[in-house]
């Protein structure tokens, strides 16, 4: 189906309908039933995919919702389609919460351009923004090499004065992405950062600095955390590289 026959398709009945009725305990395995459907409809896969965000599941139930996210982000992440973006937008945010920080490595051949072209800028951005709540919450997560090269390479694309004005996305995109490079500690972030100190982006860095310095004192404030934490160290000197007056 073509996207233009898919944003006009709208589901026949609500599939959630019938399912209200179900006890708390009961939706989320007749969610789970209905959305594994193969015949199901696009547009109610994508109903379904959105209220999965808002639903509890069993350890089990959770590990057979990632098995069906995954495709379905790979599928339409470069789809233009607003209602797709959504959807996706969706999908990315209970995938990255449910998976095991392990696994963070498998959103770099998702940050990728897709089979039809440049992923749509609202995806990148809200793939790359999952990517850095992820590093900011667990200072203990493990930093991944190909998901650094990726972050690094869309930050350096839209850090530069003749792209960046261009889209307020852009932006976006890169002040995330340098973020997330910083929160895992990557030797990627120094290089960046020393990049950015070159260029005319003092607002930038201004607002980057004291998004970090609140990452900091979130840090800080954790008991496991404090001057012992290696991370917590890298990121003070990190912090401290930036040019923002």
């Amino acid at each position: 189906m073509s996207e233009g026959a898919r944003a006009a398709e709208k589901p026949a009945v609500d599939p959630l309908v019938d399912l209200w009725e179900l006890s708390e305990e009961a939706f989320p395995a007749a969610l789970l039933e209905r959305l594994a459907d193969p015949d199901l409809e696009h547009a109610s896969r994508r109903r379904l995919v959105i209220e999965a965000e808002f639903v509890e599941f069993s350890e089990e139930q959770e590990r057979e919702l990632l098995r069906m996210l995954l495709p379905f982000i790979e599928e339409f992440r470069d789809s233009n389609d607003r209602e797709d973006q959504i959807a996706v937008g969706s999908a990315i945010r209970t995938y990255v919460a449910l998976m095991d920080d392990r696994e963070i490595g498998t959103l770099a051949g998702l940050l990728e351009c897709g089979h039809r072209g440049e992923i749509p800028l609202e995806i990148e951005l809200e793939l790359v923004k999952t990517i850095r709540r992820v590093y900011e919450a667990n200072p203990d997560a493990e930093s991944d090499k190909a998901l650094a090269d990726i972050l690094f390479e869309k930050a350096s694309a839209y850090l530069n004065p003749n792209v960046m004005p261009r889209n307020v996305l852009f932006g976006a995109v890169a002040l995330n992405a340098v973020q997330a490079l910083v929160g895992m500690s990557s030797p990627k972030a120094a290089e960046i950062l020393d990049r950015l100190n070159r260029l005319p982006f003092l607002g930038f860095r201004q607002q980057l600095k004291r998004r970090l310095n609140n990452l900091t004192a979130d840090w800080d404030s954790v008991p496991a955390g404090g001057e012992s934490s290696p991370r917590l160290r890298d990121l003070r000197t990190l912090v401290a590289k930036i040019e923002a007056e």
